[in-house]
């Protein structure tokens, strides 16, 4: 059977050629590379990187490193796709290499030609034994096994690789020909559950709407014009991690702190703050190819005849885009904000748009919230039923309690949802309660919150826990029934002690609904080392499955990664701050 691969950019038969040099080496898995020449004084030293560390875009960011042991060992690589794009010709196209700790330490360098079989300095008997199809991080991949013999010790080799948005990335595995067999099933584990991150934008704040299929990430890149105003773009990413090219939405934008989009329609509403001296709320429509819509910005949180909404300097500095909601109920898109007057006082606000850009009068959801926490407003959906929540406390003192209120406010006037009295979802006396969320279930709504751990600005440290309630609406119109039981999601939370970060502009925490199951999601750590956890739970919370852990090196940050998750029809896909960007990972959608 035929085998085609892929070599600058022409289908070519065949793979693989083995060159060997020789390298003086300092210990297992390391060595001095000054040593590594090509015949004609080239130096051959080759990048790689762990599989699931970083985008292979920034190139001087790749670390030279070979690591494997001679007698069995799995490395995970990067292979130099990047090649292409440099004058090597005829320089072949590096795929991976390994360091080998035989009686004469050697480096061998895995290359595309379109020759098969090239043999140098010690490598004998070069024969392919199978090639088939694999599942490579959800992708599909291929395996290629070949025998090769070096200083008479026959090996065997096996290279698990996928091409993704024009770029491989390859686990290589290698051992013994006798110890093999013991190894190669652990090695295509590693293949089908391995990670790919691919580094979406140059920015490290994170926006991102789920379409059908589709998702649209939302980037601000500083204005040249004005330091306080931002550029915000568009990109479209498909579920096979390809990418549109960026498109200009405003030029002049907050940021990517306020922020948030609704798919619905085969378009998306984007809200977002504007202009540095007036700070308000205003939305275009961007289609799922990514077409902007509207020439006109959207009037969102000004053009009231009932209130005078002129926002305050105060606006854009208290709110960002886990306080900035959007809805759809079938027919037309609810966005809430909060306001800050210049006197201070926090008010609740909302407007309905249509999908043609028609906008409500605003109305008032709650005025004079007393105690309002950051980030805490919430608002959600399920069964045409609107919840929104927000969550407050009367004092810094400890001994206060941390109070949640909710309340219904469809089929109800605009006129007078405001006097509605909301009803008490959550009375909390744990002043570490953070990352409030709110997330529609079938016949209603699940609030949660995560407990304990770290809190810099909290007495004493206790166990830290995901921890919710069942919330669904009763025969009153307005009436809030709540579960009279706390459940706990999670008791154990971390595997190293570390917490879930506390409450700000960044999330750490996440839930979802994912296929009418709920996803929880969380990342610790800080440094040089974040870890990813999530977990899935029924929409009743009494069946939950064990936490799956993924420790992922994202590399140079000064605090905890940001994390938003999202799914398509089989994928998971986890993006998350890198080191100068965003990036993206998937993997096989979890069941319970």
């Amino acid at each position: 059977m035929t085998k085609k691969y892929i070599y600058k950019g022409i289908y070519v038969k065949k793979l693989i050629t083995i060159v060997l040099f020789i390298l003086s080496v300092q210990g297992c898995g390391g060595g001095s590379s000054s040593d590594s020449t090509k015949a004609n004084g080239t130096n051959t030293d080759v990048a790689v990187v762990p599989l699931d560390y970083k985008s292979i875009k920034y190139k001087n960011e790749i670390s030279n490193k070979y690591n494997a042991v001679f007698r069995g060992g799995i490395t995970l690589k990067i292979p130099l796709s990047w090649y292409q794009e440099q004058s090597l010709d005829p320089e072949p196209l590096v795929l991976s290499t390994f360091y080998s700790e035989g009686t004469s330490p050697k480096v061998i360098t895995i290359v595309k030609t379109d020759s098969f079989i090239q043999s140098r300095q010690g490598l004998s008997n070069i024969s392919e034994v199978s090639s088939k199809p694999i599942n490579f991080s959800s992708f599909e991949g291929t395996e290629v096994i070949f025998t090769a013999n070096i200083d008479d010790v026959a090996l065997k080799f096996m290279q698990s690789y996928v091409e993704v948005n024009s770029v491989y990335y390859s686990i290589f595995f290698f051992s013994e020909a006798q110890e093999f067999d013991r190894y190669i099933e652990v090695s295509r584990y590693i293949a089908q559950t391995s990670h790919l991150s691919i580094l979406t934008h140059e920015t490290t704040e994170i926006s991102v709407t789920k379409a059908d299929d589709d998702f649209l990430m939302l980037i601000c890149e500083p204005s040249a014009q004005n330091s306080n105003e931002y550029q915000l773009y568009g990109k479209i990413m498909s579920q096979e991690l390809t990418f549109s090219e960026q498109f200009l939405i405003d030029d002049k934008s907050l940021g990517c702190l306020n922020v948030n989009a609704k798919y619905s329609q085969g378009s998306y509403l984007v809200v977002y703050g504007a202009d540095y001296n007036d700070r308000h709320l205003v939305a275009k429509r961007v289609s799922k190819t990514g077409v902007v819509l509207d020439d006109v910005r959207i009037p969102v949180s000004f053009y009231s005849k009932y209130i005078d909404l002129y926002l305050e300097r105060e606006f854009s500095l208290s709110n960002n885009n886990k306080e900035i909601n959007i809805l759809f109920d079938g027919d037309k898109y609810l966005v809430t904000w909060r306001w800050k007057t210049g006197n201070g006082s926090e008010h609740i606000m909302g407007r309905y748009i249509d999908t043609s850009g028609v906008t409500s009068e605003i109305f008032s959801i709650h005025e004079y919230v007393d105690g309002l926490i950051d980030n805490t407003i919430k608002a959600a959906i399920s069964n045409n039923q609107i919840l929104v929540s927000w969550s407050t406390k009367e004092s810094n003192n400890n001994d206060f309690a941390i109070v949640t209120y909710g309340k219904f406010i469809n089929d109800i006037d605009i006129d007078v949802v405001r006097k509605i009295e909301p009803s008490i979802i959550d009375e909390n006396n744990v002043t570490t309660a953070r990352f409030q969320d709110l997330t529609p279930i079938d016949n209603g709504f699940v609030f949660s919150w995560v407990q304990g751990g770290y809190c810099s600005t909290c007495e004493g440290l206790s166990d830290e826990a995901i921890k919710a309630r069942i919330i669904n609406r009763d025969s009153l119109l307005t009436d809030v029934k709540v579960s009279s039981n706390v459940i706990t999601v999670a008791e154990q939370t971390t595997s190293g002690g570390a917490s879930i970060g506390e409450a700000g502009d960044r999330s750490y925490f996440n839930i979802q609904n994912l296929d009418n199951k709920l996803l929880f999601s969380w990342i610790t750590g800080g440094a040089f080392e974040e870890t990813i956890y999530y977990m899935v739970s029924d929409q009743s919370l009494t069946e939950i499955s064990d936490i799956t852990i993924r420790n992922k090196k994202i590399g140079y940050m000064p605090s905890l990664a940001e994390i938003k998750v999202t799914y398509s029809e089989d994928r998971l896909f986890i993006f998350q701050t890198a080191y100068k960007g965003t990036a993206v990972w998937a993997e096989n959608k979890p069941s319970q």
